[in-house]
């Protein structure tokens, strides 16, 4: 009698997993799971970078710096913020504070300036 009944409960286990039952609706779960995560933008990761530009003398022209590196600095991922600001340092003399977006992936810091 005890014989027959581990054999019938060993043949109730099922070790390999039957794809119908419980198992299926899992998988039909994970599958819809997936759906929205494609539907999702990719997300694409940006840097704000803050450029002081430094001069020796009062005489260099910061507005036609900043204007020529606008015109001149450009690549795929690059956006300059066009607002640059005019900083005081010492003595008359000022510093060019500039603003760029960058996209990491196209853009690293060095290709800059």
């Amino acid at each position: 009698g005890k014989q027959g009944k581990k054999a019938k409960d060993e043949d109730e286990i099922d070790l390999f997993g039957d794809d119908s039952g419980a198992g299926a609706k899992d998988t039909k779960k994970a599958a819809k799971k997936e759906e929205p995560k494609k539907k999702k933008k990719e997300v694409i990761a940006k840097s704000i970078l803050f450029f002081d530009v430094k001069i020796y003398d009062e005489e260099t022209d910061l507005e036609a710096l900043a204007k020529r590196v606008y015109e001149e600095v450009n690549m795929d991922g690059l956006v300059w913020n066009k607002e640059h600001k005019l900083l005081p340092v010492a003595y008359n003399i000022k510093k060019l504070q500039m603003a760029c977006i960058i996209e990491d992936d196209k853009v690293l810091t060095d290709d800059i300036f």
